[in-house]
């Protein structure tokens, strides 16, 4: 009877054991998805404006509300004509949008190109997929807003990815801004890391996606169950919103937009980029991209 007893109690011990192995695998997992998001690797831009044709620019360098330095490029207009602030995704740079702001420059148009916090040559040590960067652009805009050549109310916003993400957050603080294009960008972050991971894994993404999302608001000081994007969307009415999405895109599925879509004001647009992916939607579709997007500026910038 005790040998039983004893072999019973063994066993629950191992099945304890194994449990606790498989849960602290788990949040290491989670923690290290985490981490990704909060600490990418930086990457410089390895080109500059002078290798698209555009001949009047300079490198300028601007500081956010807490201090950090941001660098970046600007691009100034045409006389009359307006700027577009250029906000680059997760782990990129500010040459992201550099053919897209050297395309308008010769239809007259303005830029300002520069590296989000914790991206390329700026300041900061971690990254909060938007919603501390709609700080950053926040400081771009008033950065521009001080130069000479820009008309302040002839300014649009142009983010990819998390860039929208942070574009959105921002722009209902930015009055006197024109219009919005989106591009591959998220309306409900948890749902988009709970769709990546059961794409990857067949795991359910709850409760996997809440952790991580917990744990990216805690290694980065914010809690990003408020990075609440719809809501954002419904608030920056009747400000004009283009919203460009692929429908191959494997990280922000092609819903994403079209919730984002739904739930936006008039004027709003939507270009869906067949077989498009992840950003890069100009390359994917150049003669569908041009005609879209030069007359949404060309309309309401």
């Amino acid at each position: 009877m005790r040998s039983k007893r004893y072999l019973f109690n063994l066993l629950l011990f191992v099945l304890a054991l194994i449990v606790t192995a498989i849960c602290v695998f788990i949040l290491w997992l989670c923690d290290q998805q985490a981490r990704i998001f909060a600490y990418p690797p930086r990457h410089v831009a390895s080109v500059t404006p002078d290798d698209f044709q555009v001949e009047d620019w300079r490198d300028i360098q601007f500081k956010t509300t807490e201090g950090i330095p941001l660098e970046g490029w600007f691009i100034p207009p045409q006389p009359g004509n307006g700027t577009i602030i250029f906000i680059h995704g997760h782990s990129s740079n500010r040459a992201q949008h550099l053919a897209e702001a050297a395309w308008l420059n010769k239809e007259g148009y303005g830029a300002l190109l520069f590296d989000l916090r914790n991206h390329g040559t700026s300041g900061g040590n971690t990254t909060s997929m938007g919603m501390l960067e709609a700080r950053d652009v926040q400081a771009a805009f008033d950065f521009l807003s001080t130069q000479p050549e820009v008309q302040p109310e002839r300014v649009g916003l142009y983010g990819t990815s998390m860039g929208g993400a942070a574009a959105i957050r921002a722009i209902s603080d930015i009055s006197p801004v024109r219009l919005l294009i989106v591009e591959s960008t998220y309306a409900d972050l948890v749902g988009v890391v709970g769709e990546g991971i059961h794409a990857r894994t067949n795991l359910p993404g709850f409760p996997f996606a809440h952790i991580i999302t917990w744990m990216v608001g805690n290694l980065t000081g914010t809690n990003l169950f408020d990075l609440q994007l719809i809501e954002h969307v419904q608030q920056i009415q009747p400000i004009p919103i283009l919203i460009l999405h692929g429908t191959a895109d494997p990280l922000v599925p092609l819903q994403q937009a079209q919730n984002l879509y739904r739930v936006a004001s008039e004027p709003k647009e939507l270009l869906v980029v067949d077989g498009g992916i992840h950003g890069g939607l100009h390359t994917a579709a150049p003669e569908n991209y041009e005609r879209t997007v030069l007359d949404f500026i060309t309309r309401f910038l």
